[in-house]
């Protein structure tokens, strides 16, 4: 029999059982497709600096200052293009929830955040929460729509707005999301439009001049989010975890789901009230990154390619486990060119990197792993040699040479055999392909192939030579 092609850069789909997946790739782990098919490795994270006493819940780059502010603990800093943060104020913010910030500039500049209580304020030397009475005291989102403020009150359906032109000062205004009874989860601005999301509806308003607030007629959505964290704006297209624990794409106010392929996988979840979302463009490539602290787990959709990657993450050495991406909010500075990443381990800020392969001093495992290969049949088969094109030659040539690592299991056991090691060669040494075998008899087979050393890596196909019936 001929080298046959293995699927180890198919789409991922794990709404199956394990057992019946053949073609598709039921788990991969830090990597994603490019436009060529072929499996890299994700982004690690370059230590840049640090601020507070962390976690990292937020950054705003502002730049009438150019500046980045972000939320450590319950603190807010500033933080210079040459890595050097000044606290600005302490006890603003609680010190868990992800702060919500926008900007205004009318009547003076200000910049404005909350994440669960009454806003705070910040005109570039001062900050302060706001004192006025009828202030939203417990406020988790808010946005700046012409010349107004407009937040959410935490358990009620009312999204309150401040007077024209002076965003600081209230006068007890609102406008109530009332088609459903559920209180608003999110209250936010897109399509030129103030969006108020709760667990079972969507509704729009718009300034029509005068009142100044009215529903956008035929504009509700009979959808929502259990999870306020992870609704995001990309590319002018809503996405959010709804109540069915399904993400979500509304485009033209029509919502689509995305995760059948991850449904099971989001399903079996503990909690997902919690769950955070974050747009990383890196490499020309835009990723929603979608967390569960609780859990301890990262999915992401690569939204170039309308494909889900499976799991960025923390690699466990002592378990031999992932746990979620380091990542606990993401912001590019466009006149920096970074890509900052606040950790939600401590107070470290990175950079995400494209040339880096780990993130700060822990290890990135990137694996990727094959469906229950058959070749279409039942049959015993024999392999006789796997042939990997893969890049080589990025090991250094003074250390020893990064290795490839493969291990495989057979017929539906859940116990790996003995992990082989494939060199990818010191610089020069650029031959694409490895080859290897005999490796033994099968019914079935899973394989997988994974790397830890500091070094890019493209995968570009797996082939296989197998023979079947009596020589084997």
């Amino acid at each position: 029999m001929a080298f046959v092609p293995l699927q180890i850069n198919q789409d991922i789909y794990q709404n199956v059982d394990d057992t019946s997946n053949t073609n598709k790739s039921p788990e991969r782990h830090d990597s994603y497709l490019d436009e060529s098919g072929s499996m890299v490795r994700r982004p690690g994270l370059e230590e840049y600096t640090t601020a507070g006493s962390g976690p990292i819940h937020g950054f705003y780059y502002w730049a009438h200052t150019n500046l980045v502010y972000l939320a450590s603990g319950k603190d807010l800093y500033s933080l210079n293009e040459h890595g050097t943060v000044t606290l600005i104020g302490s006890d603003l913010f609680s010190a868990t929830n992800r702060v919500i910030w926008d900007e205004a500039i009318n009547p003076s500049r200000k910049l404005f955040g909350t994440n669960g209580g009454t806003p705070v304020e910040y005109d570039g030397t001062t900050a302060n929460k706001l004192t006025d009475a009828n202030a939203p005291s417990a406020a988790t989102h808010l946005a700046i729509f012409d010349t107004y403020m407009v937040a959410n009150q935490t358990g009620t359906q009312k999204v309150e707005y401040s007077d024209v032109g002076t965003p600081t000062v209230f006068s007890a205004e609102f406008v109530v999301a009332e088609a459903q009874s559920d209180n608003l989860v999110f209250v936010g601005v897109g399509w030129d439009e103030i969006v108020a999301i709760g667990k079972k509806t969507q509704e729009f308003f718009y300034d029509d001049g005068v009142t100044p607030f009215v529903p956008k007629p035929g504009a509700i959505i009979e959808d929502g989010c259990i999870s306020p964290y992870s609704i995001r704006l990309i590319d002018n297209a809503w996405f959010y975890l709804n109540s069915d624990r399904r993400v979500v794409k509304v485009t033209g106010r029509q919502p689509n789901v995305l995760s059948v392929p991850v449904d099971k996988v989001l399903s079996g979840l503990t909690t997902v009230t919690d769950a955070i979302a974050d747009e990383l463009t890196i490499g020309g490539r835009t990723f929603y990154i979608l967390t569960f602290p609780t859990d301890g787990k990262t999915i992401v959709y690569d939204y170039s390619l309308n494909k889900w990657l499976d799991e960025w993450g923390t690699w466990k050495i002592l378990s031999a486990s992932y746990h979620r991406w380091r990542g606990n909010c993401v912001l590019y500075v466009p006149e920096w060119n970074q890509h900052l990443v606040g950790d939600y381990i401590d107070n470290k800020i990175f950079k995400a990197s494209t040339t880096q392969y780990k993130d700060g001093d822990m290890i990135i495992r990137s694996a990727w792993m094959t469906g229950n290969i058959d070749h279409g049949t039942s049959l015993w088969k024999k392999s006789l040699r796997l042939r990997i094109r893969v890049r080589r030659g990025d090991g250094d040539i003074n250390e020893t040479a990064p290795y490839l690592m493969l291990r495989y299991r057979d017929n539906g056991n859940k116990a790996w055999e003995n992990t082989r090691h494939l060199s990818l060669g010191k610089e020069g040494d650029n031959e694409f392909y490895i080859e290897v075998g005999p490796l033994g008899r099968y019914r079935s087979r899973q394989y997988e192939l994974s790397i830890t050393d500091n070094v890019p890596l493209v995968l570009i196909s797996v082939e296989e030579n197998v023979i079947g019936g009596e020589n084997a």
